[in-house]
């Protein structure tokens, strides 16, 4: 029995044209189709409400702490961006503003008098004027 290749080979050929056909024409609908986007009807804003997430409460106290024993050692205090170097049993932290000391005491401001650290609703406040220490 002797084999016609021509033929299979034509064969393949539609086959694979039959493929392509119908990739070209999925391709073409897909093309072609539109999301049905609904019309957006929206009413007037008669008044503006402002809102916020500042809180107005009044400063919360400053207190001191047993286990809050920090010494500055040195800081930077600027516009945007300020830290301090504290100290506590030989171990000596940097500390920028926002962030926490011991994963426990945010850094909230920091100028020429006092650096200000908040934990559970209390503040704790440091000296940094380190020219009147004795």
């Amino acid at each position: 029995m002797k084999i016609n290749y021509i033929y299979i080979k034509y064969f393949f050929i539609a086959v694979l044209s039959l493929y392509a056909v119908y990739q070209l024409i999925i391709l073409i609908m897909m093309l072609s189709a539109r999301p049905n986007v609904p019309e957006l009807t929206f009413q007037e804003i008669d008044e503006t409400i402002v809102t916020t997430s500042i809180s107005t409460d009044l400063p919360k106290p400053i207190s001191e702490a047993t286990d809050f024993d920090f010494k500055v050692v040195g800081y930077r205090a600027g516009q945007t961006r300020s830290s301090v170097i504290v100290q506590k049993k030989n171990k000596s932290f940097v500390v920028q503003q926002g962030e926490l000391l011991e994963n426990k005491y945010k850094l909230i401001k920091v100028d020429n008098e006092f650096a200000i650290f908040e934990y559970s609703g209390q503040s704790y406040q440091l000296k940094t004027n380190l020219l009147n220490e004795n």
